[in-house]
């Protein structure tokens, strides 16, 4: 009998401290698995904006000239079919216009693939473009022609426009847990080529 009495066994409020203390660490480490999982989606994400922003900055890049080429003649006016011209400098027999050719006035664009080419689409008001390879993202492009310093040939925003240097821009939007989120990547590109 006395060996009964020296056995004792754990109390009902020790048993309750203890599940207590279980539930407050497995709810810490479901949230911050919780947490490490939204940031993973989040950073793959962003990854996946990005490679698209970069697909078409390396797109536009790529077909610059045939977007803003005029060629003619050294020192005479060039004309294009929407009427915009530039006057290509000698030695050079091409110079670039202000907008895309087909596209007076537009900034915003959006790419179309057209047999082993891409061709500049407006994008109007606040349009986006789907990404073909997953709707669950859009972009848009925009083309906004530089100014530079008259005397030191750098890019100035109060200098005079230069239609042989453009920004371009990608902007790509998702929507994220209920907030939309965008990534934005931008190249300058020039008509130091004679074509």
């Amino acid at each position: 009998m006395s060996l009964a009495r020296n056995q004792r066994g754990f109390s009902i409020l020790e048993v309750i401290i203890a599940l207590a203390m279980t539930v407050i660490v497995v709810v810490a480490i479901g949230k911050s698995l919780s947490a490490i999982l939204r940031l993973a989606n989040a950073s793959q994400l962003k990854t996946e904006a990005f490679i698209y922003a970069q697909e078409s900055l390396e797109l536009v890049t790529a077909f610059k000239n045939d977007y803003f080429n005029c060629s003619g003649s050294a020192d005479e006016l060039c004309p294009t079919s929407d009427g915009q011209n530039c006057t290509p400098a000698s030695p050079y027999t091409s110079c670039w216009v202000l907008y895309p050719i087909g596209h007076v006035g537009q900034t915003n664009f959006s790419l179309t693939k057209n047999g082993s080419t891409y061709e500049l689409v407006s994008l109007v008001g606040g349009a986006l473009e789907s990404v073909p390879a997953n709707p669950f993202f859009s972009r848009k492009i925009t083309i906004q022609t530089l100014r530079r310093n008259a005397t030191t040939l750098d890019i100035d925003p109060v200098g005079t426009l230069d239609p042989g240097t453009k920004q371009i821009t990608v902007t790509v939007f998702w929507n994220e847990r209920g907030h939309t989120k965008s990534e934005s990547m931008s190249s300058i590109v020039t008509a130091w080529q004679n074509l």
